[in-house]
Parts: C-alpha cells; structure tokens; sequence
C-alpha cells in the first residue's frame, strides 16, 4: 500500500498513516519540496527505481473487443460517494 501525497500536505499524511498503521516509508510525494531537507521519495524516485530493473511481466495481448470487457484498473478512492468505494476502468487510463 502507498500513500501519495502533494508536498504541501506530507505533514497531514504522515498523520493519517500514523492513524492507520501505515509506515512512514509508504508515504510518496507527487514532487521533492523546493528547499526541503527532508527525505521525501518522490514519484520520480519510483520511475527511476523502476527504471532500473529488467522487464518481469508478462504483457497481456487481448484479443478484438477483449478489452472493452475485462477488467484493467481497480483504483480505490477516498473522493467516491454512495456504496462502491472504487472507480472501475477498463479503457484509457490517464
């Protein structure tokens, strides 16, 4: 599980991640603070990471019309209002 965060709001998050038994070192901001001492790992920091290794998946190839129907991203969200805490995608990705 990873917390992102925007810079201006690290102090609330690492709060909130306290509150809910997440460790510090979950928390990711978009961006490095201008000026910061502190140790954020950033977005960037995960790319790069990610960067770094060799290729371990298998890339899935659909078949005509497959997409449209199975399911591509499962994004829980803490802005959703009524009963389905998740936004459910199975096109563009943005």
């Amino acid at each position: 599980m990873l917390l992102i965060t925007h810079p201006a709001f690290y102090n609330i998050a690492r709060l909130a991640a306290q509150a809910a038994g997440i460790s510090e070192d979950r928390i990711v901001s978009i961006e490095r603070p201008a000026n910061s001492v502190a140790d954020y790992t950033t977005l960037d920091d995960l790319a790069d990471f990610g960067a770094s290794k060799a290729a371990n998946f298998f890339e899935r190839r659909f078949r005509p019309g497959e997409a449209k129907t199975t399911l591509a991203f499962l994004s829980f969200s803490s802005g959703t209002t009524g009963m389905y805490p998740a936004c459910l995608s199975n096109g563009l990705i943005v």
